[in-house]
């Protein structure tokens, strides 16, 4: 029997579901589709495809079986929705002609060969719920409204940017609502989420576990603190990574923008001009907002600070009206965008380009 002219490896379920969804089903006319390596090693199409998802936890398997497939493949695709240090130095190690990469975020430097494109699923996934399955919820929320405090500080894991943050909004902790896991571990005491409408199976362990919510499945990160968020008016987002060379983005930027928030970022340098690029508008005309652009991390933190406390002198009521056009663009852009749809147009071009040749 005669090989399909075209064999397509897939690592994962999310990368099949990626495949599922083009629109021109027309590039997998003679695909053979393979869900083990070594069958697909040994095919004898005249061209080979890899479509592959990066894991999470990274693992040192993962970037042996892309040295074995970029040597007898003619082009590789690579998803990354968990943009961390580790993937970061995998994709500039692999930087390869033969390889696309699609990650949540952007890197802060060039790669002489591969193509690097935008797919922000943690944008997608957390604004899913209040476009398409509740977004008469949202009416809870009253961001023009004075509260009683300034922040809400939420912040994950330890680490060291939180840390930073953690050991300053302390020394006047009335000011703020803060939670924090210090040392990774959870402090029940401290963490607050919405009870209203969620639906536990069983004892959450981690911010991303999945919770049925208003029957709809969703991370418990992903649910906006209505009860916070009306007690605070601005937020502090502490983002999963602070390293200068790329941005990760995750669902802790996606909600102070749904909720029509002002926020000042702790994350790596360029995290403002990032978001920028996608075109949101940041607060630079309300505040200093110069700390994006300093590359040491103490001092970009201690300027990034030194907002919050001057947002705390300044009069609430003006402030909630001057940001009013700024935050009021943000949701807009947030909401109205279709994220995967950028996504999936982009990798179904790319795809179909390297398929028919």
């Amino acid at each position: 029997m005669t090989p399909s002219a075209v064999g397509v490896y897939l690592n994962a379920d999310t990368v099949q579901y990626h495949l599922c969804q083009f629109k021109n089903s027309q590039p997998f006319v003679d695909c053979e589709i393979y869900r083990e390596v070594d069958p697909f090693l040994s095919s004898q199409h005249s061209q080979r495809v890899a479509v592959l998802h990066v894991p999470y936890p990274f693992d040192n398997q993962f970037s042996s079986l892309v040295d074995s497939l970029i040597l007898c493949c003619d082009h590789v695709f690579i998803t990354c929705t968990e943009l961390h240090l580790v993937t970061v130095d995998f994709i500039h190690q692999h930087d390869h002609d033969k390889i696309s990469y699609y990650i949540c975020g952007h890197l802060n430097f060039a790669m002489a060969h591969s193509q690097v494109c935008s797919f922000m699923d943690w944008f997608e996934t957390s604004t899913y719920f209040y476009r398409h399955w509740l977004p008469e919820i949202l009416n809870r929320l009253k961001p023009y409204s004075v509260k009683p405090q300034s922040f809400d500080i939420l912040l994950g894991r330890s680490k060291q940017h939180r840390d930073f943050v953690f050991e300053r909004a302390m020394k006047n902790p009335a000011d703020h609502v803060v939670t924090y896991f210090n040392n990774g571990q959870l402090n029940l005491n401290q963490w607050q989420w919405e009870q209203h409408g969620v639906k536990i199976d069983r004892a959450i362990e981690w911010t991303v576990q999945p919770v049925q919510y208003y029957g709809h499945p969703i991370s418990v990160s992903q649910i906006l603190p209505f009860t916070i968020y009306n007690q605070t008016a601005y937020t502090v987002v502490a983002e999963t990574c602070w390293q200068n060379h790329f941005s990760f983005f995750t669902e802790k930027t996606a909600k102070p923008i749904i909720a029509r928030r002002l926020f000042v970022v702790f994350a790596g340098q360029g995290h403002l001009r990032n978001l920028r690029r996608m075109g949101f508008q940041t607060f630079d005309s309300i505040i200093n907002e110069r700390y994006d652009d300093e590359p040491d991390d103490m001092v970009r933190w201690q300027r990034a600070w030194d907002q919050v406390e001057w947002l705390k002198r300044q009069p609430q009521e003006a402030m909630l009206e001057e940001i009013r056009p700024i935050v009021e663009h943000n949701f807009e852009v947030m909401m109205s965008r279709d994220w995967y749809g950028v996504f999936r147009d982009q990798f179904e071009q790319d795809f179909a380009r390297i398929v028919n040749g």
